[in-house]
């Protein structure tokens, strides 16, 4: 934990400070090693919130971008359950920093449990298993409205069919190349990309809440439908964008 209450006061670490947990008021004591992140640890080995990882320099790394009083909000819901958010913004939207795997399971409580939150999620390690493809038209330009977007097995094209002409599982549906729409990819584009994800973390498709895939980079990438009726995209984000609408 980056804090504990000193005094009543949110504090960080300082060496031979003690201090409580903010969440369960346990005993805790300050690790201030030289060769480890200072960093705050219960007296008594415990774990007081089963959503709580362990933090990484990553995770470190993104809740400085906001103010200390925006970390390590101990957060409630209408029963009283409560748990540790890793931020929450000026609009009380929790961001959560997730680097380590997640069950289906844990994904929906967190989600149903935060309500109102964004995922940003640790892809250094999965970046090498995904690739950027087609290039892709702005999803809200009124020309696709109609229209279902679908990877190919071609790398920088894709194809479509138009929503109007699906009659149901046994009609057959024209499909066009993305060729016949080139103009409208070009002058349209906003960052939006297919993408080949090998060995893919399928719970992130499941999210019903923003998800964002950072890879180390100035650019974020949003994990997305293109639209109700097409597949997955991801969307580059400018990370200082990120930071400032959700600040």
């Amino acid at each position: 934990m980056k804090f504990s209450l000193v005094d009543g006061f949110k504090q960080a670490p300082l060496p031979k400070m003690k201090g409580v947990c903010i969440y369960c008021g346990s005993p805790t004591v300050a690790k201030c090693g030289s060769k480890i992140r200072w960093h705050w640890a219960h007296k008594v080995k415990c774990s007081c919130d089963p959503w709580w990882d362990n933090e990484s320099q990553w995770h470190r790394d993104w809740k400085n971008h906001w103010e200390d009083h925006n970390q390590e909000i101990v957060y409630f819901d209408k029963s009283g359950e409560k748990h540790i958010a890793d931020v929450v913004n000026e609009q009380n939207i929790v961001i959560e920093f997730q680097n380590s795997p997640m069950s289906e399971a844990e994904l929906k409580s967190r989600e149903d449990f935060y309500g109102d939150m964004i995922w940003v999620i640790n892809g250094r390690n999965l970046a090498k298993n995904i690739k950027l493809r087609a290039m892709l038209p702005d999803p809200l330009h009124e020309s696709m409205e109609d229209i279902s977007i679908h990877s190919s097995n071609h790398k920088t094209h894709f194809v479509y069919s138009f929503i109007s002409e699906y009659r149901g599982p046994n009609e057959l549906v024209e499909i066009h190349s993305s060729d016949k729409i080139d103009g409208i990819i070009k002058s349209t584009h906003v960052g939006h990309f297919l993408f080949e994800w090998k060995r893919p973390r399928y719970v992130w498709f499941k999210a019903k809440k923003p998800v964002y895939l950072d890879f180390g980079q100035g650019v974020i990438w949003q994990l997305m439908r293109f639209n109700n009726y097409s597949s997955f995209c991801i969307k580059a984000c400018i990370k200082n964008d990120f930071l400032a609408k959700f600040k």
